[in-house]
């Protein structure tokens, strides 16, 4: 499989097990594994525009390259500056963990506090990356995000144990 090529799907929430310690759904974390060159290691950087993570292998910083000169190029042929240095920490992993077969890894506290994340986490497939949002914050997103709140509703009645189950 290419590598460069990952895209995640699907949307789950995952409950917390443990001291900080959090699941990969199934679907994510195999293909985390395969982006990360067969390694089980989790990157992740702070959402430029929700309290929030995204969540990505190591293989989708070759496609940051090539994005970030696609900005720059873009920012030139409209006059405006553009910062290479700051946009690369934008992008890139501000954090890397690595996470069992079971799918279990650690959130230090200061992204728990930064999403908002508490007991349980929303998984949302985007393409090359995810994100790692709190239901709780999903839910007071405004209508723009609707995507992210119907996705999540769904997660969580999954969730529900049937009727007449224990």
């Amino acid at each position: 499989m290419d590598t460069t090529k990952v895209r995640y799907r699907g949307q789950e929430v995952t409950l917390k097990s443990g001291t900080d310690r959090f699941v990969l759904p199934p679907d994510i974390r195999k293909q985390v594994k395969v982006s990360s060159y067969a390694e089980r290691i989790l990157c992740l950087s702070l959402h430029d525009s929700l309290p929030g993570l995204v969540g990505f292998g190591f293989s989708r910083e070759v496609e940051f390259e090539k994005q970030i000169e696609d900005e720059a190029a873009a920012a030139t042929a409209r006059g405006e500056p553009f910062d290479r240095q700051r946009r690369w920490a934008q992008l890139t992993p501000g954090y890397t963990t690595p996470f069992d077969d079971s799918g279990r890894f650690v959130l230090p506290g200061n992204l728990l506090r930064h999403a908002g994340i508490t007991d349980r986490i929303y998984f949302h497939s985007a393409g090359p990356e995810f994100f790692l949002l709190s239901p709780e914050v999903v839910a007071k997103l405004g209508p723009e995000h609707d995507y992210l709140k119907i996705g999540c509703e769904g997660a969580l009645e999954r969730m529900k144990p049937a009727r007449g189950s224990k």
